[in-house]
């Protein structure tokens, strides 16, 4: 899921690659042809020169962000035929602090289970539910989801935590910055 973000990060980062490369050999050359007196540094620098290194600055700094993209996408699970399942169980062992026990499966498929401490009566699991709008549905994303994290809730509050609170306790890795684009 998000290879078309891959694909571009990478065509935009050998682009700016290019640009940059183009702006050394024009030095290069300029230093060559004048390496016998200081002219080049003396007069105005090219406005090409700028123009050229800002476009390879700027392709670079956007490949990065196709990259990131790319990334935290590949750590949602995407919805298929199946129904997702997390299996919740709790342990309870005299002389220590009861635990709950998460079971499920990752965006490879495997398999995996979590052992977290809690001290509250009620608990909350976190998931984040990605929906793509069609253009991003033809750039090859699919509706995924995410299990990230489990808060305590309070016994006296009838909501659920707000998305933006951080969990008491971080599931995969934690609430990724996806979500809040």
């Amino acid at each position: 899921m998000g290879i078309f973000f891959l694909i571009a990060g990478s065509v935009f980062f050998f682009a700016g690659l290019a640009c940059l490369l183009i702006v050394f050999v024009t030095i290069a050359r300029r230093l060559k042809a004048n390496l016998t007196t200081s002219i080049y540094f003396k007069g105005k620098s090219s406005r090409q020169t700028i123009i050229l290194t800002a476009i390879g600055v700027a392709l670079i700094v956007c490949a990065q962000g196709f990259y990131w993209f790319h990334g935290e996408a590949t750590r949602y699970i995407p919805f298929e035929t199946t129904v997702p399942t997390a299996r919740v169980s709790f342990v309870y062992q005299q002389y220590h602090q009861p635990r709950l026990m998460l079971e499920t499966t990752d965006q490879n498929n495997n398999f995996s289970i979590q052992m977290v401490p809690f001290n509250s009566e009620r608990i909350s699991l976190g998931v984040e539910i990605v929906r793509w709008n069609k253009l991003m549905k033809i750039l090859g994303m699919k509706d995924c989801y995410r299990i990230s994290g489990l808060y305590a809730v309070d016994p006296d509050v009838e909501f659920a935590p707000d998305i933006s609170a951080l969990p008491d306790h971080d599931l995969n890795g934690g609430p990724t910055g996806l979500t809040s684009l």
